[in-house]
């Protein structure tokens, strides 16, 4: 069982120092599959193209449009055939808003995505080390009430490690969870070698 713990543990660690990159390195590795009805985020690079390359391409078609935009509004402006161009100026304008809501929402699925992927690690890292825990809060409670001024390090020791833990529980991104974690590896060391 130990080895099991220590195992996905391990195998946590190297799947959060994969991804502890913020939001915006971390977009690199999201892959998008966009259908008419859906838009399905994933780290399957074998499936799907890179997100990015998706908002990439629609921002340029918004640029494409919007440059449309000005030109027909100079011909609105000299007021030449201003029944052909103020439709035409109004259906370009519908394109890039919905361009503009196309962006936006594949942006607040990588975001969602990103967020269920933090929660999901976290809640799995902490499950793993749930045992653990418990035993670092019964054995601080056993220190503290024996009042011995020589155990004092360790004290510190198991109430940093449980501070640490409350930390994971509590990361909003890659780069916290991943600073978190290295530091609780850190302590867990300096624990076990009391």
């Amino acid at each position: 069982m130990y080895n099991y713990l220590k195992y996905l543990l391990v195998v946590s660690i190297v799947f959060l120092w994969f991804f502890s990159k913020s939001f915006s390195a971390f977009e690199d590795k999201m892959y998008c599959e966009i259908t008419k009805d859906k838009i399905v985020i994933s780290l399957d690079s074998k499936k799907n193209h890179a997100c990015k390359v998706y908002i990439r391409y629609i921002e340029s078609q918004m640029k494409n449009v919007y440059k449309d935009i000005l030109v027909i509004q100079k011909y609105i402006d000299y007021k030449s055939d201003l029944g052909y161009w103020k439709p035409l100026k109004d259906d370009k304008i519908n394109l890039l808003n919905l361009l503009q809501n196309m962006r936006l929402n594949i942006l607040a699925h990588m975001k969602s995505f990103e967020f269920n992927l933090i929660e999901t690690s976290k809640k799995f890292f902490l499950d793993t080390i749930y045992d653990y825990r418990k035993r670092l809060s019964v054995s601080l409670e056993t220190l503290v009430a024996l009042q011995d001024p020589s155990a004092s390090r360790y004290i510190s020791l198991l109430e940093q490690q449980l501070g640490v833990i409350e930390k994971i529980s509590d990361a909003k991104t890659f780069d916290q969870l991943d600073s978190y974690i290295k530091r609780y590896v850190y302590l867990k060391q300096q624990i076990e070698w009391k």
